[in-house]
């Protein structure tokens, strides 16, 4: 179930810029907003981050947390941003083949000999979310995505 969540939001991502060249991914709607590829880049590194505390916490076996409320991520007044993409250009093979890389990494996360019930007791300690169980960061993680779909949404309408 978690990986048909996920899955389906990194679709509808792909979907939304699928048709771009990668001078629109790369062309900014205003000098103080992101760029779609660095948006998409803030989306790799936000997944890869969380692969890497969940590894870390199957390692330490934290206690386990209670599952937390995270649909705030869909509100961007309400989020700090923990990860700034770099001011650089992005290739749009390039942007693929990170996301590709996040969703692999954490999909192999979810599964590497682990159970769900194991995996459901877990916690990881998030550096803008605090103590946090594994289902809640996987929630986190499309919720996420989501948001910022929506915001390329947006900012297509803008550049193109």
């Amino acid at each position: 179930m978690l990986v048909h969540i996920i899955e389906r939001t990194r679709g509808i991502l792909l979907d939304c810029i699928k048709d771009l060249s990668n001078e629109q991914l790369n062309q900014k709607p205003s000098k103080k907003e992101w760029s779609i590829s660095q948006v998409i880049y803030h989306l790799y590194a936000t997944e890869k981050e969380a692969a890497d505390l969940i590894l870390q916490s199957f390692n330490a076996l934290n206690k386990e947390e209670k599952r937390k409320d995270v649909t705030y991520i869909l509100e961007r007044s309400k989020v700090n941003v923990s990860i700034e993409p770099p001011e650089t250009f992005f290739l749009k093979s390039d942007l693929l083949q990170l996301l590709e890389e996040s969703r692999f990494q954490y999909l192999q996360v979810l599964f590497k000999e682990i159970y769900k019930d194991a995996l459901m007791e877990i916690s990881v300690v998030h550096p803008t979310l605090g103590e946090i169980s594994f289902e809640s960061l996987t929630d986190f993680i499309c919720l996420h995505e989501q948001r910022h779909t929506i915001q390329i949404k947006k900012m297509k309408q803008k550049i193109i």
